[in-house]
């Protein structure tokens, strides 16, 4: 299933295994690995090339320089940056958003998009998941309960 981080600032690269990071304003982040000599585990350092890109991420660690929250956002470590009167509305809105998607197809589209960012080949298992959700009942279900709503 999808999941969601607070950034409030720390937990980094806690925050980048998760899905979605919604960022308070104000939140900042930097990495201090090699001002004190220590050079950085080798997964997390792949899990911030993959989510950000070689350049951040070295930025991010050969330099230890502090992202604001607005940096954060523009090189897509956070999903959204909002004040903090507006964490618990924001927060709310993702979930339901979330719970309004099929979990089965959130799970496959999941799993086939860490792939992709992994590198791997899945076109053979996306086609096979995107023509089973053609298929399936629930697909039905759904777009008839849309066009029933459409008609009221």
């Amino acid at each position: 299933m999808p999941t969601m981080a607070v950034i409030n600032g720390g937990a980094t690269d806690l925050g980048l295994c998760c899905d979605l990071r919604i960022g308070v304003s104000g939140t900042r982040m930097f990495m201090p690995a090699a001002r004190f000599g220590l050079h950085y585990y080798p997964g997390g350092l792949r899990r911030f090339v993959a989510a950000l890109g070689v350049t951040e991420a070295k930025r991010i660690f050969l330099t230890g320089q502090t992202l604001s929250g607005a940096d954060m956002l523009r090189i897509g470590f956070l999903t959204d940056l909002v004040p903090r009167r507006d964490l618990q509305r924001t927060l709310g809105a993702y979930l339901a958003a979330i719970q309004a998607c099929e979990p089965a197809v959130q799970r496959s589209m999941k799993r086939q998009l860490g792939a992709i960012a992994a590198g791997e080949t899945v076109e053979a298992v996306s086609c096979e998941a995107y023509e089973a959700s053609l298929a399936s009942p629930e697909l039905r279900r759904r777009l008839t309960a849309l066009m029933e709503k459409r008609r009221r």
